[in-house]
Order: structure tokens, then C-alpha cells, then sequence
């Protein structure tokens, strides 16, 4: 039994598909903007090596007797909160092409949503924040501005708050 093709399935491939197509182009550019310590959704890189530093990290900080703060975020709930007009600055500053920049604003333009409920489903209404659900470039769009926030946070000041990041020297 074939599957019939709907307008709404038909949209949603075409835009998973323009998607790729503007990841791909994106990517490099974006990575030499990039934190050296950010992993996510980068090629070639992994969290794991993360993980077991910050597991080293705490046994050092336990070993020594020293105080520490460990912050975890819950990123499901932020990754609904990310300002898409910010989004499209922070993707300016890291130098994304106009004609892509143009071509992601208007993917998250006029988005719409709406809930199930006991009772059925809500009214439509617009969003105006978040990544798209099930984007191909969603994730990515989040560890950018993710890595920015970071960036804005803490760079030049890791003295003073303790602590100094340095690039990997072996694998």
C-alpha cells in the first residue's frame, strides 16, 4: 500500500531538504567561529571526551579539597526560548552568507502550532521563538547560539572566574 503524499508531508520534506542544503555551506564557515571546546553537532568531534574531562575535573576538585559550583542546564527547555531575531544577529556576526541568512528567516517566519488536548486540538497560533521541531538545522542553530552565549559569558575572563581552558594536546 502506497502512502499518499499529503500538501503538509510534501512541505515538510521539501523543507528538512532546503535545510540540508543550507547546513552544508554553513557549516565550515561557522566552525572556525566556533569555540575550540564546542563538540555538538560538529564533525569529527565527540562529547564523550568531555564527559570524562569533567569527571577528571571533579575528582581533581575532590582530591585537593576544593570548592566548586557545577551548573547543568536543562537545554530542552532553552532550545524553546532561543529569539530568532537574535539567532539571525548572532548568525551575522559569525559572517553566514546574506542569501542564507535571508533563506533561514524566512523558514522561521509565519511558523504555527498547535496542542492536543483531552478535548481535541487548539486553535493554531504563531511562534514566535524556539527551533523548529524536527529541523535538520535546528540543532546546529542552537549549539551557535549556545557557543556565543558561552563565548559572551566567559572568554578573556577565565582567570578571574578561576579556571583557564586549553586547546587538546592528544587524543
Amino acid at each position: 500500500m502506497t502512502p499518499e503524499i499529503t500538501e503538509e508531508l510534501a512541505c515538510h520534506h521539501f523543507a528538512k531538504m532546503v535545510s540540508k542544503m543550507m547546513l552544508n555551506p554553513m557549516q565550515p564557515k561557522v566552525d572556525k567561529h566556533l569555540r575550540p571546546n564546542q563538540n555538538v553537532f560538529r564533525p569529527g568531534r565527540s562529547t564523550t571526551s568531555h564527559i570524562v574531562t569533567l569527571r577528571r575535573l571533579i575528582e581533581g576538585v575532590k582530591s585537593h579539597n576544593r570548592k566548586t559550583i557545577i551548573f547543568y542546564g536543562d537545554f530542552k527547555k532553552a532550545f524553546n526560548l532561543v529569539h530568532r531575531g537574535m539567532m539571525i544577529k548572532i548568525l551575522e556576526a559569525y559572517n553566514i552568507s546574506p542569501r542564507i541568512l535571508r533563506v533561514i528567516s524566512k523558514h522561521y517566519e509565519n511558523t504555527r502550532a498547535n496542542v492536543i488536548i483531552p478535548d481535541g486540538e487548539t486553535e493554531y497560533f504563531e511562534v514566535k521563538t524556539g527551533e523548529l521541531q524536527g529541523d535538520t538545522l535546528a540543532p546546529y542553530l542552537f549549539a551557535i547560539v549556545l557557543d556565543y552565549v558561552m563565548c559572551k559569558t566567559y572568554m578573556g575572563r577565565e582567570e578571574e572566574l578561576g579556571f583557564r581552558l586549553h586547546r587538546q594536546r592528544s587524543r
